[in-house]
């Protein structure tokens, strides 16, 4: 076989994405050796994924530069072109394949570079609270009644992020003015990683409703209501606390899941694309910003849930 669309196709069947969604390479380079030079034959990555060759018998043994399993689209053709064009000929057996990528062990490491440098620039915009959105806000995630912070004490970070399409999308997060640059800071790094979110959207738009926010698997910020099941208020009424992924990171108390469609993610030793773990992505990034993690907490547990003060 020597069409690049089926060995790219292959690190799929071979399971050459790990499961916490960062590409996983072969501790030899030959894992790669059945790409070829056929760029013309990839009309995009995301056909070349959906094919798949039996070319794969080396074990996934060496974690490689992050990238989420679904964004294989965001590697784009220069990460498929600059891997199969350095590569010489060879031939697919049902053993396995032809190591003629061991001469050349840089070749991917810059055909990945290749592909950093052409996706699009980190870039965010802070500002603060447009009047539109400060209309948005009263009475939804901002309340007089309540002692949430001044409206003109936070600040709407606008960034890209990737989807777990594999997408670029641009998100809106309400954050405390205070605490700003660093949070554009931690997603930075997370945008780097390609680390996958579903959704960021000012919780405005569920009418301030944290569980519909979090059924709907959204990342948000801002929201000034009480904690979970307590009458204090949140963290998020500061503008300190961030939820990301609830689905794939739920909230636990007791036998208390949060939300429901969490329960498929309570087994935090499988590993999937926008999991929460440690150590990872997120609680690293996180924590370089001098942030902490909900999921070090015992009763409850909240893998979703990061903020500045540890609560």
């Amino acid at each position: 076989m020597a069409l690049a669309t089926g060995a790219v196709g292959s690190l799929f069947a071979a399971g050459a994405f790990a499961a916490d969604g960062s590409l996983a390479l072969s501790s030899r380079p030959g894992l790669l050796s059945c790409l070829q030079p056929a760029a013309k034959n990839i009309p995009d990555a995301a056909t070349a994924a959906t094919h798949r060759i039996p070319c794969m018998a080396h074990g996934i043994t060496r974690l490689m530069h992050p990238r989420p399993a679904t964004a294989v689209r965001g590697l784009g053709a220069a990460l498929l072109v600059g891997a199969t064009l350095a590569l010489p000929a060879c031939g697919c057996t049902d053993g396995g394949v032809v190591d003629a990528f061991d001469a050349a062990p840089a070749t991917f490491d810059a055909a990945r570079s290749a592909a950093d440098a052409a996706s699009p620039t980190y870039a965010p915009t802070i500002e603060p609270i447009p009047a539109s959105v400060r209309a948005d806000m009263i009475g939804r995630s901002w309340h007089r009644e309540l002692a949430c912070p001044g409206l003109d004490d936070l600040r709407l970070i606008t960034l890209p992020y990737w989807g777990f399409d594999g997408h670029l999308a641009t998100g809106e997060l309400i954050v405390a003015a205070s605490v700003a640059d660093d949070v554009a800071a931690a997603f930075g790094d997370l945008y780097a990683a390609r680390f996958p979110i579903a959704h960021m959207i000012r919780i405005d738009a569920y009418g301030g409703d944290d569980d519909a926010s979090t059924e709907d698997n959204n990342t948000s910020a801002f929201n000034c209501r009480a904690v979970t099941g307590g009458s204090s208020l949140s963290q998020h009424s500061f503008g300190t606390a961030i939820d990301i992924n609830p689905v794939q990171n739920p909230y636990l108390s007791g036998d208390r899941v949060l939300p429901d469609s969490g329960h498929e993610y309570l087994d935090r030793a499988r590993f999937r694309p926008g999991m929460i773990v440690r150590p990872g992505q997120v609680v690293d990034a996180f924590e370089r910003i001098g942030w902490h993690w909900g999921g070090d907490w015992t009763d409850p547990i909240d893998y979703q849930h990061v903020s500045q003060s540890g609560r």
